[in-house]
């Protein structure tokens, strides 16, 4: 049947492509072959010029919705990550870094023992260079050797008890812990630190002097395996 033009109103033939008298496009070559019907005039087709359309099947996504990413495509590498878990507050789930804590083994009194004998060991030897220039001074009368040795002797044991002072305030050994494998921290399974440390030795030399030695026996029959020291400083001796 003939095809009215809708722009100048002349009669097309029925398979006419655009009209005779005007130009104006009629139809437009569809899928499957046959001819789909030309959009209204003036309106732009679905999706608008030059935007792909929708795969077959699928429908495009609503507007202001970001695409999905799919196969083979990146995610989004500002997302934020997953969380796994919040770390344990230091110096808790197991103290200061060595796996210590409230479930550690308290070093017996005979490793306790030992560690005491090791460090006064060790300061007697730090005096020993000394002690053997004071004796030569006073064997030969030089009183200027024999001071000199004696402010050797003394230097070299005071030396070597601030050394362990620091080293016990700073990771809870000293030279006689360590061989014996001994560490000594506070009741949260921290160091003591250098001041704590400090203090603790001198309460320890007082109850040593005070009691002839006899105090430090106190660590047999206390039940938290603590000696005085430790009590009032709030610190334990572990084994590692």
């Amino acid at each position: 049947m003939p095809i009215s033009c809708p722009q100048c109103g002349a009669q097309n033939a029925d398979n006419a492509m655009s009209c005779y008298a005007c130009g104006y496009t009629l139809s437009t070559y569809g899928q499957g072959g046959g001819y789909a019907q030309p959009g209204q005039y003036g309106q732009q087709p679905q999706g608008g010029y030059g935007q792909p359309q929708a795969p077959y099947g699928q429908q495009p996504n609503p507007y202001g919705q970001q695409p999905q990413a799919g196969y083979g495509q990146q995610q989004n590498p500002y997302a934020t990550p997953p969380s796994y878990g919040t770390p344990a507050p230091y110096g808790q789930g197991g103290g200061y870094g060595y796996g210590y804590g409230s479930s550690m083994a308290k070093a017996d009194a005979g490793k306790r023992f030992l560690a005491f004998l090791i460090d006064s060991f060790a300061i007697f030897g730090a005096e020993i260079p000394g002690l053997i220039i004071m004796a030569i001074g006073n064997g030969t009368d030089v009183g200027a050797l024999a001071l000199l040795g004696t402010l050797l002797a003394y230097g070299g044991a005071f030396a070597l008890a601030i050394y362990q002072i620091y080293t016990l305030g700073n990771n809870g050994t000293t030279i006689g812990k360590r061989m014996m494998g001994l560490v000594c921290l506070d009741a949260n399974g921290n160091p003591l630190g250098f001041g704590k440390a400090f203090a603790r030795e001198l309460v320890k030399g007082l109850v040593a002097g005070f009691t002839c030695y006899l105090g430090l026996l106190w660590l047999l029959f206390d039940k938290d395996k603590q000696q005085l020291y430790d009590k009032v400083m709030n610190s334990n001796v572990y084994q590692k």
